[in-house]
């Protein structure tokens, strides 16, 4: 079969003679740059691949961003369901109240609304809450009182005292006060004393939710004022706060940004 005019034919360059006649030379070098472009690692094969390398870099770059801000979005998602549903049950009445729907307690919004005060005067102080508004009470709510506390735990992770629900529960801190507002870094009173007319009262701080009976009554401490009863609401979880808000901006922008630059690189 004739090979003539087939580029494909490899000739073997070790069987021709060492000193060929010029014109066949001529040919022969002719030939044997025909063949090199055809053959495997050619410049033009070399230069394909490298666009299929650059090709696929922008591929892989582009899926790595793309996996990193997904990862990014989940991270956020999980921190902000966790401190929504940390402050799932505190509703903002919207009168100067918070509302916990799993205790179906009341409480003051505002952590600091009558200074600090020793024991007796915390406790005088929420009943006169009752006689506001020609006795209808602050927001319209009587029953208010100090907080009370049933369990015996002292120390850390108390969560049967009504504070104690509100820390560890509910996740109101000294640094983190929810839709509370004026949280102080002090103890603050409960309404149940150490011991029947015993000199100390339970306190619960909110700074690291230490709950003890250590404080004499004479000493002065914040209250805050809760009422208990059923209420009925409007609004299921409470607005993120400024962390979160801070949080989202930033992943909207970063992703933003990623986006921009991989429709650069698309475009170079």
């Amino acid at each position: 079969m004739s090979t003539k005019g087939d580029p494909t034919v490899m000739l073997n360059f070790d069987l021709l003679p060492s000193s060929p006649l010029p014109c066949n030379r001529n040919l022969l070098t002719e030939r044997r740059e025909q063949l090199k472009i055809m053959q495997p690692g050619s410049f033009f094969l070399q230069q394909k691949d490298r666009t299929r390398s650059f090709l696929m870099y922008k591929d892989y770059h582009w899926r790595l961003v793309m996996k990193r801000m997904c990862t990014l979005l989940s991270v956020l998602m999980m921190v902000i369901g966790l401190s929504v549903s940390a402050h799932a049950a505190l509703v903002d009445m919207h009168d100067g109240t918070i509302y916990d729907t799993d205790t179906q307690l009341s409480w003051l919004k505002n952590a600091n609304t009558a200074g600090a005060m020793d024991w007796s005067s915390a406790v005088a102080w929420a009943a006169s809450l009752n006689t506001l508004n020609s006795g209808q009470g602050f927001a319209g709510l009587t029953g208010w009182r100090l907080p009370t506390k049933s369990d015996t735990c002292s120390g850390y992770n108390c969560t049967g005292s009504e504070m104690g629900h509100l820390y560890y529960t509910e996740g109101v801190t000294l640094s983190n006060p929810g839709p509370f507002m004026n949280v102080q870094s002090d103890d603050y009173w409960s309404g149940t004393e150490c011991a029947l007319n015993s000199p100390g009262a339970w306190t619960l701080y909110f700074g690291n939710g230490n709950q003890d009976c250590g404080r004499n009554k004479d000493v002065a401490s914040y209250a805050l004022a809760v009422r208990p009863g059923a209420r009925s609401v409007s609004v299921s979880v409470s607005v993120p706060t400024m962390n979160e808000w801070g949080m989202i901006i930033f992943v909207v922008l970063a992703g933003l940004g990623s986006v921009y630059y991989m429709r650069k690189l698309k475009r170079a």
